[in-house]
């Protein structure tokens, strides 16, 4: 039981407290657009913001938040509500009270019925070991690559079988939508309402959608993202990926071709689940990542099944075999 504090679901009033938190401990320049697009404009909202906020007893003031976002994965034909954390912050003279610990276990019980059924998490490398104590489980580990035009062997990538063309969202759907019929590995899903938001709406960067072709194959879409970096370099962020092939020229001619579509980039920056076959076909540039991130997965409640919705059970989720992205990282 909480000591000292109590726990309760966010309110209108905690914003400028909670925005101030985020910018000493997380972020350069949280802002209200940003807010309302990961909490108010989100598609699969839960009707309210579900961040925790731990209050002092003494000083009746918010000393920590747990943000939760909503979200839905599929597995086949399957689609379940989960919630992944994101935001959180505990003030720095409440620290080392187990404050996290208990806005889970708030989480948890205080959902609406129908809710969320699995909390997901991506850990810093390395630190992984209190979620797990507290009852998540570590399912992969992921990471992080950067890519120049230096590693691409000229002589190796067939350039001229492969081609990026621009499309919207609804043609990455049409896309998504093909693939995810034979999958029955688990994935954030891609309604074309997710893809708008998460894409075409975000304040976070400008995103495109490109269609990857072999020929006149579809192989899937890649999402790009350009930005700057310290040094005042072009970063292309490879976002998002749906791809019908695992070969790895085929892969590493969509990476070259990126490069071409971008001239002036000077480095491709995306992450892998440690042990895909996108690692393997990685490491045919003679490269090697950097540890990222581990992700955590927790079942709150068993999932029944009304309709379309899931027979899949939480725990047959706990494993390794998901599709992750850098976007599906919040």
């Amino acid at each position: 039981m909480p000591e000292g504090y109590s726990l309760r679901w966010f309110q209108d009033e905690d914003f400028d407290t909670y925005i101030a938190g985020l910018n000493e401990s997380l972020y350069d320049s949280y802002d209200r657009e940003r807010f309302q697009w990961k909490f108010g404009d989100n598609p699969s909202t839960l009707g309210f913001n579900s961040i925790v906020v731990a209050v002092d007893d003494d000083s009746e003031r918010p000393m920590g938040f747990n943000s939760f976002l909503p979200l839905k994965i599929r597995s086949g034909e399957s689609i379940v509500s989960i919630i992944q954390g994101c935001d959180g912050y505990v003030h720095k003279e409440h620290r080392r009270r187990g404050i996290f610990k208990e806005t889970i276990k708030f989480m948890e019980k205080n959902l609406p019925e129908d809710g969320p059924k699995l909390l997901m998490g991506f850990n810093f490398a390395g630190a992984a070991a209190a979620a797990v104590k507290a009852g998540s489980t570590a399912v992969c580990d992921i990471n992080f690559w950067e890519i120049e035009p230096k590693d691409f062997p000229e002589h190796d990538i067939p350039r001229d079988s492969y081609s990026l063309t621009e499309i919207k969202a609804k043609e990455a759907h049409l896309l998504y939508s093909e693939w995810s019929k034979t999958r029955e590995q688990p994935h954030i899903h891609r309604s074309l309402d997710y893809l708008r938001w998460r894409f075409e709406n975000s304040p976070l960067r400008d995103n495109k959608f490109y269609n990857l072709m072999e020929q006149k194959r579809d192989l899937g879409y890649v999402v790009l993202s350009l930005v700057e970096n310290a040094e005042m370099e072009t970063v292309i962020g490879l976002d998002d990926f749906i791809l019908n092939t695992v070969n790895p020229n085929a892969i590493i001619g969509a990476l070259a071709e990126v490069i071409e579509v971008e001239a002036d980039t000077a480095k491709i920056e995306l992450i892998t689940k440690k042990g895909a076959v996108l690692e393997d076909s990685l490491r045919r540039l003679n490269l090697e990542p950097d540890p990222r991130y581990t992700m955590i997965l927790k079942p709150i409640k068993e999932i029944s099944s009304h309709g379309r919705a899931s027979k899949v059970q939480s725990g047959d989720l706990l494993h390794e075999n998901w599709h992750i992205t850098a976007s599906d990282i919040y």
